[in-house]
């Protein structure tokens, strides 16, 4: 809230996206409404942080439509309007600062979107476990139960699975490996995951509400006993080794 960063406005037209398609997925009724919404939102989102605001859209949602095996779906999806519709919105910005600035397609598509995947020459160089730690202390305290949240929704079995955790499955898992995979790594890139994994711990406890069963009430208890446990011990390593340097960068 204090940062001005554009992850924000990402995460908000990824998500966007992402509801909008799966609406059009699961209902019939204005399905082609909620498809051409979800291309528009795919523009603002590349509007608001370059291509990656539609290529993460069309992973997840690619991948969901291969594991269901609904490739009929792609016929309803009006891809053709739809890239019309999302150019018209994203285009225009892109085209005129790039006829003001000549270097700056160059800049922006090249060196700060492809060159922050690929390039092993960045500012911002983490380990391989980074997003696992920033998700861990982001999502506190409900990262307590992710762990628990994730088995809850796959101990059905792939075969099992309904659409709707198959897609916050894939969304949560494609978005957290994406990112890890990158050369370039900051804490904020991952925001677009925070939606999926607050709606499948929302589903743990919905669940936990609603029908307790020995399973779910084992999963959280050790997510309470962790919630309870670590907190005191981070704690006490500061008061143990305390921070020295606490200027900001």
């Amino acid at each position: 809230s204090r940062v001005v960063v554009h992850d924000i406005a990402l995460a908000l037209f990824v998500t966007l996206t992402l509801l909008c398609f799966f609406v059009g997925f699961s209902v019939e009724k204005h399905r082609r409404t909620y498809f051409l919404l979800a291309y528009a939102s795919a523009g603002l989102a590349v509007l608001s942080k370059g291509p990656i605001g539609v290529l993460l859209p069309a992973l997840i949602v690619g991948s969901f439509v291969l594991f269901e095996r609904k490739l009929s779906c792609l016929r309803d999806m009006e891809i053709g309007w739809g890239l019309v519709l999302l150019l018209a919105i994203a285009a225009p910005w892109y085209i005129l600062i790039s006829l003001k600035n000549k270097d700056y397609a160059g800049y922006f598509f090249i060196q700060q979107n492809l060159g922050s995947f690929l390039s092993q020459d960045v500012r911002h160089t983490k380990p391989f476990y980074y997003y696992f730690l920033v998700l861990m202390g982001g999502f506190l305290p409900w990262s307590f139960f992710l762990p628990g949240a994730i088995i809850h929704g796959l101990r059905e079995g792939p075969k099992h699975l309904s659409h709707e955790m198959v897609f916050l499955v894939i969304w949560f898992g494609l978005v957290f490996v994406f990112f890890s995979a990158a050369s370039s790594k900051l804490g904020t890139y991952i925001l677009p995951l925070f939606p999926p994994a607050s709606l499948l711990v929302a589903v743990l406890w919905h669940d936990l509400l609603k029908a307790p069963t020995r399973a779910l009430r084992r999963s959280l208890l050790w997510s309470m006993v962790f919630l309870l446990v670590i907190p005191p011990l981070g704690l006490l390593y500061m008061r143990l080794y305390p921070p020295t340097d606490l200027s900001s960068e």
